[in-house]
């Protein structure tokens, strides 16, 4: 199996270091765990049927 996996803006220390919430408030910035969860189900198998595809991860 391959797959990518791209997230939006997640929410990090690292993002706010170069991005205020004036520019990005905090509710429209994922949290890790929902990059997390996707890149989880990919090992787990349960998105076998989109093997070789960019699986785009939103909140």
């Amino acid at each position: 199996r391959a797959f990518g996996v791209a997230p939006g803006a997640t929410e990090t220390p690292l993002l706010r270091s170069i991005i205020d919430e004036s520019m990005l408030p905090r509710d429209a910035a994922m949290a890790p765990a929902t990059v997390a969860s996707c890149i989880l189900a990919c090992l787990e198998g349960a998105h076998d049927d989109r093997n070789g595809e960019t699986i785009l991860v939103t909140p």
